[in-house]
């Protein structure tokens, strides 16, 4: 990854390998192959110094948002809220469970939402594909297409070079969204049982003065 003043050239490798990846529960669990784990203390952020040391490139701070981590609106927005802020989000995922289906597509469609919510770009990185650079209206930069991957036919990695515009960070600049979450929604509904109380209220006085 090189960054310049105002993009960061993301270059994301995929492994020829398969992973295996889980929502997070919450509780302890030991799955097969695997070393007991625990979940981590919450959302963080990871500060990068792309180039060579001493080449005086400006860090860049990251969110992380693993797997379907980029679906729930609300861990994104904990992420952005973090210390400091974050700059671009990045999502590592698995989505060769359900073969070549449309749930990356929709895994994809819903991490767009994201970048549109907190006016931050995303990179993502996903085992068979779609990976992608995400600008921060939400549209697609630059994709990989979609392959079928199995245990006897494992996909080759690719390569995905792009520039990822950095326009701003969440902390200094936070967004509507940001601020106040789903106050907008609830404010709406408020408003509707308002609306249903009138009308109540009006047929009820309606009856009473015939």
């Amino acid at each position: 990854m090189r960054s310049g003043a105002a993009t960061t050239r993301c270059c994301w490798c995929r492994s020829a390998s398969t992973s295996r990846s889980s929502i997070r529960t919450g509780r302890r669990r030991r799955c097969r192959g695997w070393r007991t784990t625990s979940p981590g203390v919450g959302p963080t952020r990871f500060v990068v110094e792309p180039g060579p040391p001493g080449s005086g490139a400006p860090a860049v701070s990251l969110g992380p948002l693993i797997c379907y981590e980029d679906v729930f609106a609300e861990f994104a927005r904990g992420v952005a809220g973090v210390a400091g802020g974050v700059e671009v989000f990045v999502n590592l995922s698995n989505d060769t469970w359900f073969g070549a289906l449309s749930e990356a597509w929709e895994h994809q469609a819903l991490a767009q939402f994201r970048s549109v919510e907190h006016r931050i770009p995303m990179v993502r990185s996903v085992n068979s594909g779609p990976s992608a650079a995400i600008d921060r209206a939400g549209r697609i930069v630059a994709s990989t297409p979609q392959r079928v991957a199995d245990q006897a036919a494992l996909v080759p990695a690719e390569l995905l070079l792009v520039d990822v515009a950095i326009g701003r960070d969440t902390e200094t600049v936070p967004t509507v969204f940001a601020r106040g979450g789903w106050l907008l929604l609830h404010l709406c509904r408020a408003l509707a049982l308002g609306l249903l109380i009138e009308l109540w209220w009006r047929g009820r006085r309606a009856k009473l003065g015939r």
